[in-house]
């Protein structure tokens, strides 16, 4: 996944990996499109993941920050 975003190589803004904000950790983060990309392994498929993510979610939302997620 990180080969995509990385340097700029498919597209055309630059996403931080692994980029702190607030409580969380994003996995890759572009300030500029205001867009969060996560990968998410199997402990956010247990109901207490998927509830957390919901939070997460909503929580950028609300930063009017877009998440997209993927599974591994």
């Amino acid at each position: 996944m990180g080969q995509l975003v990385r340097n700029r190589q498919r597209c055309k803004a630059k996403f931080r990996r692994q980029h702190k904000l607030g409580p969380t950790i994003l996995d890759f983060f572009c300030p500029e499109a205001k867009l969060v990309i996560e990968y998410d392994g199997l402990p956010h498929f247990t109901p207490k993941g998927i509830e957390k993510n919901r939070i997460r979610s909503q929580w950028l939302n609300r930063l009017r920050i877009e998440v997209i997620r993927f599974d591994q």
